[in-house]
Protein backbone atom coordinates (compact mmCIF):
# COMPACT_ATOMS: atom_id res chain seq x y z
CA UNK A 1 0.00 0.00 0.00
CA UNK A 2 1.23 3.77 -0.65
CA UNK A 3 0.18 6.81 1.26
CA UNK A 4 0.64 9.79 -0.26
CA UNK A 5 0.13 11.68 3.41
CA UNK A 6 2.97 10.19 4.72
CA UNK A 7 5.58 11.30 1.95
CA UNK A 8 7.70 13.81 2.98
CA UNK A 9 7.23 16.28 0.01
CA UNK A 10 4.12 16.65 0.99
CA UNK A 11 4.80 18.12 4.98
CA UNK A 12 5.45 21.20 4.14
CA UNK A 13 2.69 21.43 2.47
CA UNK A 14 0.53 20.29 5.12
CA UNK A 15 2.02 22.24 7.80
CA UNK A 16 1.15 25.53 5.97
CA UNK A 17 -3.11 24.18 5.74
CA UNK A 18 -2.21 23.56 9.47
CA UNK A 19 -1.17 27.16 9.80
CA UNK A 20 -3.52 28.83 7.63
CA UNK A 21 -6.38 26.62 9.54
CA UNK A 22 -5.32 27.62 13.00
CA UNK A 23 -5.27 31.74 11.40
CA UNK A 24 -8.34 31.45 9.84
CA UNK A 25 -10.17 30.20 13.14
CA UNK A 26 -7.90 32.78 15.65
CA UNK A 27 -9.10 35.44 13.83
CA UNK A 28 -13.08 34.39 13.20
CA UNK A 29 -13.26 33.50 16.82
CA UNK A 30 -15.53 36.29 17.87
CA UNK A 31 -13.91 37.43 20.73
CA UNK A 32 -12.85 40.77 19.04
CA UNK A 33 -11.15 43.51 21.08
CA UNK A 34 -13.01 45.03 24.60
CA UNK A 35 -12.38 48.13 26.58
CA UNK A 36 -12.71 47.92 29.84
CA UNK A 37 -13.05 50.94 32.01
CA UNK A 38 -14.27 51.96 35.52
CA UNK A 39 -17.40 54.27 36.78
CA UNK A 40 -16.63 58.29 37.92
CA UNK A 41 -18.33 61.15 38.11
CA UNK A 42 -17.29 63.70 35.75
CA UNK A 43 -18.34 67.55 35.03
CA UNK A 44 -18.44 69.15 31.49
CA UNK A 45 -18.13 72.86 31.19
CA UNK A 46 -18.00 73.20 34.96
CA UNK A 47 -21.69 71.04 35.10
CA UNK A 48 -21.65 67.63 36.87
CA UNK A 49 -22.50 65.12 34.67
CA UNK A 50 -25.52 63.38 35.73
CA UNK A 51 -24.52 59.90 37.30
CA UNK A 52 -27.00 57.22 35.91
CA UNK A 53 -27.53 54.50 33.67
CA UNK A 54 -30.76 53.98 31.23
CA UNK A 55 -31.75 50.94 29.58
CA UNK A 56 -33.29 52.50 26.26
CA UNK A 57 -32.53 55.97 24.98
CA UNK A 58 -34.02 58.08 22.21
CA UNK A 59 -32.25 59.83 18.78
CA UNK A 60 -32.80 62.93 17.99
CA UNK A 61 -31.92 63.66 14.70
CA UNK A 62 -28.38 62.57 13.83
CA UNK A 63 -25.78 63.90 16.55
CA UNK A 64 -28.34 63.73 19.54
CA UNK A 65 -29.50 61.09 22.41
CA UNK A 66 -32.14 62.00 24.62
CA UNK A 67 -33.02 60.38 28.01
CA UNK A 68 -35.05 61.10 31.27
CA UNK A 69 -34.23 61.06 33.84
CA UNK A 70 -37.57 59.78 34.89
CA UNK A 71 -36.19 56.63 33.35
CA UNK A 72 -32.90 56.31 34.72
CA UNK A 73 -32.29 53.00 37.12
CA UNK A 74 -29.48 53.00 39.26
CA UNK A 75 -28.90 49.48 40.55
CA UNK A 76 -27.06 48.36 43.60
CA UNK A 77 -23.69 48.34 41.09
CA UNK A 78 -23.65 51.54 39.64
CA UNK A 79 -21.45 53.29 42.04
CA UNK A 80 -18.14 54.91 41.48
CA UNK A 81 -15.45 52.38 41.10
CA UNK A 82 -17.33 50.03 39.49
CA UNK A 83 -15.56 47.77 36.45
CA UNK A 84 -17.43 47.61 33.37
CA UNK A 85 -16.83 46.62 29.81
CA UNK A 86 -18.06 49.07 27.05
CA UNK A 87 -19.79 47.09 24.35
CA UNK A 88 -21.45 49.80 22.32
CA UNK A 89 -21.42 53.20 21.75
CA UNK A 90 -23.50 55.67 20.63
CA UNK A 91 -23.54 57.70 17.16
CA UNK A 92 -24.57 60.74 18.91
CA UNK A 93 -22.23 63.33 20.23
CA UNK A 94 -24.45 65.56 22.18
CA UNK A 95 -26.78 63.99 25.05
CA UNK A 96 -29.48 65.63 26.15
CA UNK A 97 -30.83 65.09 29.41
CA UNK A 98 -34.28 65.35 30.32
CA UNK A 99 -35.26 66.27 34.07
CA UNK A 100 -38.38 65.44 35.72
CA UNK A 101 -39.33 69.28 36.43
CA UNK A 102 -39.00 69.95 32.97
CA UNK A 103 -35.84 71.13 32.36
CA UNK A 104 -33.70 69.86 29.90
CA UNK A 105 -29.89 69.97 29.79
CA UNK A 106 -27.51 69.25 26.96
CA UNK A 107 -23.69 67.28 27.36
CA UNK A 108 -21.28 67.17 24.91
CA UNK A 109 -20.76 63.36 25.41
CA UNK A 110 -22.00 60.64 24.08
CA UNK A 111 -23.68 57.18 25.57
CA UNK A 112 -22.03 54.09 25.95
CA UNK A 113 -23.54 50.89 26.69
CA UNK A 114 -21.67 48.83 29.84
CA UNK A 115 -22.18 45.63 31.19
CA UNK A 116 -20.90 44.68 34.34
CA UNK A 117 -22.03 41.86 36.97
CA UNK A 118 -24.99 42.00 39.44
CA UNK A 119 -24.07 41.57 42.51
CA UNK A 120 -27.57 40.59 43.55
CA UNK A 121 -27.65 38.01 40.51
CA UNK A 122 -30.35 40.28 39.17
CA UNK A 123 -29.92 42.02 36.34
CA UNK A 124 -30.81 42.78 32.56
CA UNK A 125 -28.59 40.05 31.07
CA UNK A 126 -27.08 36.85 31.79
CA UNK A 127 -24.03 35.39 30.48
CA UNK A 128 -24.07 33.72 27.24
CA UNK A 129 -21.82 32.98 24.28
CA UNK A 130 -20.00 36.31 24.40
CA UNK A 131 -19.85 36.86 28.06
CA UNK A 132 -17.09 35.70 30.32
CA UNK A 133 -18.06 34.37 33.55
CA UNK A 134 -21.58 33.11 34.70
CA UNK A 135 -24.59 34.80 36.42
CA UNK A 136 -26.25 37.85 35.75
CA UNK A 137 -25.30 41.01 34.40
CA UNK A 138 -26.22 44.69 34.46
CA UNK A 139 -26.28 46.31 30.32
CA UNK A 140 -27.46 49.90 30.27
CA UNK A 141 -26.79 52.88 29.05
CA UNK A 142 -24.42 55.55 30.33
CA UNK A 143 -22.88 59.17 29.59
CA UNK A 144 -19.67 58.18 28.40
CA UNK A 145 -17.68 60.96 30.24
CA UNK A 146 -18.67 58.87 33.39
CA UNK A 147 -16.24 55.99 32.05
CA UNK A 148 -12.60 56.19 33.08
CA UNK A 149 -10.78 53.78 29.83
CA UNK A 150 -8.37 51.49 31.84
CA UNK A 151 -7.73 48.92 29.17
CA UNK A 152 -8.67 48.79 25.29
CA UNK A 153 -7.94 46.57 22.89
CA UNK A 154 -8.36 46.93 19.36
CA UNK A 155 -10.31 44.34 17.35
CA UNK A 156 -8.62 42.89 14.66
CA UNK A 157 -11.32 44.18 11.91
CA UNK A 158 -11.14 47.73 12.82
CA UNK A 159 -7.39 47.24 12.45
CA UNK A 160 -8.47 45.73 9.22
CA UNK A 161 -11.24 48.26 8.02
CA UNK A 162 -9.99 51.75 7.56
CA UNK A 163 -13.55 53.42 8.11
CA UNK A 164 -13.66 52.15 11.63
CA UNK A 165 -10.04 52.54 12.26
CA UNK A 166 -10.88 56.13 11.92
CA UNK A 167 -13.57 55.92 14.09
CA UNK A 168 -11.80 54.25 16.91
CA UNK A 169 -9.02 56.36 16.47
CA UNK A 170 -11.95 59.72 17.02
CA UNK A 171 -13.19 58.65 20.00
CA UNK A 172 -9.93 58.30 21.63
CA UNK A 173 -9.29 61.93 20.88
CA UNK A 174 -12.41 62.58 22.21
CA UNK A 175 -11.83 61.24 25.14
CA UNK A 176 -8.43 62.59 25.74
CA UNK A 177 -10.07 66.10 24.37
CA UNK A 178 -12.79 65.51 27.73
CA UNK A 179 -10.07 64.74 30.06
CA UNK A 180 -7.84 67.73 29.20
CA UNK A 181 -10.71 69.69 29.63
CA UNK A 182 -11.69 67.93 32.90
CA UNK A 183 -7.49 68.77 34.35
CA UNK A 184 -7.52 72.47 32.91
CA UNK A 185 -11.16 72.86 34.99
CA UNK A 186 -10.23 71.33 37.81
CA UNK A 187 -6.75 73.52 37.34
CA UNK A 188 -8.61 76.35 37.46
CA UNK A 189 -10.70 75.64 40.50
CA UNK A 190 -7.43 75.12 42.75
CA UNK A 191 -6.34 78.29 41.85
CA UNK A 192 -9.78 80.27 42.49
CA UNK A 193 -9.57 78.55 45.39
CA UNK A 194 -6.14 79.99 46.69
Amino acid sequence: MRFVFYKKKFIPIYFLLFCLAIITLTACSGKGGKIRGVLQNSTLDGVEVPFAAWQTFEYNGTNACIVDQASSLNPIALRKGTRVEVIDEATCSQTIFNEETGESSTFSTSLSKIRFPSPTNVGNATAGAHAEGIGSFWELWTLTSNIRIIEEKLRTQARSNVQNEDKVKQRLEQREKEKAEQKAKEKAKEKAKK
